[in-house]
């Protein structure tokens, strides 16, 4: 994209969040888009899977894991991973996962702290981000 389009990489560095691609859309876009299907999920008294692209899986879980919204652009989310979250009362368990693509071999990161969320779930379902499996990652 710097060599290609080095306006639209200027501005995109600028502001990531609000960065509008050609034809496409920006972080806040997507938010907006999500929005109905959070609703969905929290209403679920099942596990939930969720399979999609890194910028969706960063939207679903700055939400469910209480990030800013300025932050989403910039959360972490691993190639070739899983990310399950386990609601509670008043905080959300967290575990990661990552795959060797060349061995098929499951690694479970150490666990994180629980993720404290200021609202009440009520519920014991898991939700679970998956990252794209068949992508290399970018450099």
């Amino acid at each position: 994209m710097k060599d290609k389009n080095p306006n639209d990489y200027e501005e995109r560095k600028r502001d990531k969040l609000n960065y509008r691609y050609p034809r496409g859309e920006s972080y806040l876009d997507l938010i907006h888009r999500l929005e109905p299907l959070i609703y969905e999920m929290e209403r679920n008294k099942d596990p939930v899977i969720v399979v999609a692209h890194n910028c969706v899986l960063r939207c679903l879980y700055a939400y469910f894991s209480k990030h800013e919204i300025k932050q989403v652009p910039f959360i972490d989310v691993p190639l070739n991973s899983i990310i399950k979250l386990e609601p509670t009362a008043y905080f959300s368990y967290e575990k990661r996962y990552t795959f060797d693509l060349e061995t098929g071999n499951m690694e479970e990161k150490e666990n994180p702290k629980p993720l404290f969320l200021e609202r009440s779930l009520k519920k014991t379902s898991s939700t679970i981000f998956l990252s794209d499996m068949n992508k290399e990652p970018s450099k």
